[in-house]
């Protein structure tokens, strides 16, 4: 009679184990299928076309050739730049972009 209880006990501790196991796996199935949804490609960035930060270093008065190629090769590099002189009132941009170097 003891051997049957004991024999019993280890048999639901098996089945326990074996579904906390089969749930883990389940998870780690689930992890994995996100984890390869990662590497889906991101949407890219929106690019500012080179000929429009040209055209808006040119609508900037006094602003010498050399100064305007200096500030296109900055601005080329970063969008992030090229958004944060369009949001300066016309009357600072030409100082701003002078001492960007």
């Amino acid at each position: 009679m003891m051997g049957q209880k004991s024999t019993r006990y280890h048999l639901k501790e098996l089945t326990r184990n074996g579904d906390a196991i089969l749930c883990l796996l389940g998870d780690m199935k689930g992890s994995f299928n996100d984890a390869l949804k990662s590497l889906e490609p991101l949407p890219l960035p929106q690019v500012t076309p080179p000929a429009e930060i040209l055209a808006t270093l040119e609508m900037i008065p006094d602003l010498a050739r050399g100064d305007i190629l200096r500030s296109y090769g900055k601005l080329i590099l970063s969008e992030r730049l090229y958004q944060a002189l369009l949001e300066l009132p016309m009357n600072f941009r030409k100082e701003w972009l002078l001492m960007l170097e």
